[in-house]
């Protein structure tokens, strides 16, 4: 399966939580943390929708445990934020991060990205 990485503002914070939890969740749980603990007031059904679209983006898996899903993220944060960029890189320069940088040619970039820039370059530092 095609990982989709585009996500709602929702879905963002939703895998944030899933993310910085140990455990897996399940749609109690994340409408506990985000009704009672973020000022949501999100149904149960808007719930179960936000984590059904992101299994099926492939960003959660899924387990049924008596009678109820529990949802585990499919991927790292750090493998979401590759991908994303992998993305971007594909769908808008394809695929070149030369092309990427030459469109930020009108933006200067501060001495501290050109030295950051400069050692990811060469493979000095890994970001």
């Amino acid at each position: 399966m095609k990982i989709k990485y585009e996500l709602s503002k929702s879905e963002e914070e939703i895998m944030e939580y899933i993310w910085g939890n140990k455990e897996g969740v399940t749609s109690k749980t994340v409408m506990e943390e985000f009704n009672e603990k973020k000022g949501k007031f999100w149904k149960k059904q808007t719930v179960n929708t936000f984590l059904s679209r992101m299994v099926n983006k492939g960003l959660l898996n899924s387990e049924l445990e008596k009678n109820r899903y529990t949802y585990y993220p499919a991927l790292t944060k750090t493998e979401f934020e590759q991908g994303r960029a992998e993305d971007v890189l594909r769908l808008g320069y394809e695929g070149s991060v030369l092309k990427f940088f030459q469109t930020l040619n009108g933006r200067p970039l501060n001495e501290k990205e050109i030295a950051v820039l400069h050692k990811v370059l060469k493979g000095r530092l890994q970001v």
